[in-house]
């Protein structure tokens, strides 16, 4: 496990598996006025693609029990794949003087 404190005044929590060295979890502690806002996300079903192992399960909750987490599930990776760079372009404004 590694801590860190953050430029933002975050804590940070890296937990590492011994054997393998990859990510399994990390927590952030968010400080406000009322407290920390405790943040965890766990990583789960590392897969190999082109050579680097993945996380393809994301699993992010809150510690309290006010809050529901989410799940991400990816379904595959393309790495180094092209992008054409219209898809960057900034959005044209519609028209608000066309009725």
């Amino acid at each position: 496990m590694i801590e860190a404190l953050s430029l933002s005044n975050k804590t940070e929590r890296l937990f590492f598996d011994t054997q393998s060295g990859l990510l399994l979890r990390r927590t952030v502690l968010t400080e406000t006025k009322l407290g920390f806002d405790p943040e965890q996300t766990d990583f789960e079903d590392y897969r190999e693609v082109d050579g680097v192992r993945l996380p393809f399960t994301l699993r992010v909750s809150y510690l309290d029990d006010n809050h529901f987490g989410t799940t991400r599930k990816v379904t595959g990776v393309k790495q180094n794949f092209p992008i054409d760079d219209a898809r960057f372009d900034m959005p044209v404004a519609p028209n608000e003087d066309r009725v």
